[in-house]
């Protein structure tokens, strides 16, 4: 959904509510008294739900595919840190597995921290997901990009999960 189309939108059903906008489809920034905050609100939430037709939209993330063991590796990671930069337009490659989950913890009181075998190999590898809850199966699928990590001077590849489900 085009957020400059839909501030555009409320601005016009609600002159006055909005002091100043603007952006582009992907991002918008926008001033309003702070009295107005609830009134833009339930505006803007309005809008939405008159632009997905009152249905909740389906998330669609599109992959790269599969990668075989040996190429979830941190030399693969470098080389795809090279090709960047990344941004809208040259998305950088996100892929997906069938993975064992090794084990897990909440770290930042809301990011998990996990350890990830891909099915069928014995590797294991360092992963975290942002704003995820732990899991309740050791068995789980997982959208994810290559990242290197760099801590206390040593260098290792970490998955960046990017959605992970039972």
């Amino acid at each position: 959904m085009h957020i400059k189309d839909l501030l555009d939108l409320v601005d016009r059903e609600n002159p006055g509510l909005i002091l100043k906008f603007g952006g582009h489809a992907m991002a918008a920034g926008l001033s309003i008294k702070a009295e107005n905050f609830w009134s833009f609100k339930r505006a803007f939430h309005d809008a939405i739900k008159r632009h997905l037709n009152n249905e909740i939209p389906k998330v669609e993330l599109l992959t790269d595919g599969q990668l075989e063991a040996f190429d979830i590796s941190l030399n693969n990671a470098e080389i795809l840190k090279a090709a960047g930069p990344w941004g809208q337009g040259f998305e950088e490659p996100i892929f997906f597995g069938e993975f064992e989950i090794i084990d897990q913890k909440v770290v930042g009181e809301k990011h998990l921290k996990c350890r990830l075998k891909l099915n069928g190999d014995s590797q294991v590898h360092d992963a975290i997901a942002f704003f995820q809850a732990p899991l309740e199966s050791t068995q789980t699928k997982v959208a994810y990009k290559l990242s290197i990590n760099t801590w206390r001077g040593n260098t290792s590849l970490q998955l960046m999960v990017e959605q992970i489900t039972n």
